[in-house]
């Protein structure tokens, strides 16, 4: 009995640990093999796209691959001689226009100055156009006389036409510089903020 069952117990271990060698080889995790083969395989990965709020060129990359990384943090510099540049202009513009705007306060009073010089003279030209007219019609004076108080008054209010208009124009352009003005003053903000 001893010589059946020793031969019995023998095939029975064997059969059992090539069972559990099979079981072992076949039931582990794929990432361990050596080698991966597939037919049909698929990767997924995580991306995060990321895009900075100006264009330039990188000058330095702050962070590692696979680095967790904080909201907020620094991920590259960005070489920022463009947007000093772009800063400078920007202030230079507004400059510029403040001090234009400063020239055309001048001209708006330059342009009522010359305005109520106009207004005098065309009332002086009046009085003298109705002087003349009347002296004209009693016989006293002469029709040349009334005729040139007749045309320095239509001078003199041709001027202050002309002067009105200037003056207008000269607050129109005001309302002017003000637009550019108020479009050119959030760059120098936006510019210094990216800088």
């Amino acid at each position: 009995m001893n010589s059946g069952l020793l031969p019995r117990i023998l095939v029975g271990a064997i059969v059992a640990g090539a069972l559990l060698g099979a079981l072992l080889a076949f039931d582990r995790p794929e990432s361990f093999a050596a080698t991966q083969t597939t037919d049909d395989a698929y990767v997924q990965a995580d991306f995060t796209v990321i895009a900075p709020q100006v264009a330039g060129v990188i000058s330095k990359v702050a962070v590692e691959d696979n680095q967790a990384v904080a909201a907020g943090a620094a991920l590259v510099s960005i070489d920022d001689r463009k947007l000093t540049i772009a800063v400078d202009t920007a202030k230079a513009t507004v400059d510029a226009l403040q001090a234009r705007l400063e020239r055309q306060r001048n001209a708006i009073a330059q342009a009522r100055a010359a305005l109520a010089t106009s207004s005098a003279r065309l009332k002086f030209a009046a009085s003298n156009r109705d002087r003349f007219a009347n002296l004209a019609r009693d016989g006293s004076g002469t029709v040349l006389a009334r005729q040139e108080a007749l045309m320095e008054w239509e001078t003199q209010r041709a001027a202050l036409e002309r002067d009105r208009a200037g003056l207008n124009a000269a607050r129109q352009q005001v309302t002017v510089l003000r637009a550019e003005l108020d479009k050119a003053e959030p760059n120098v903000a936006i510019a210094t903020i990216l800088t």
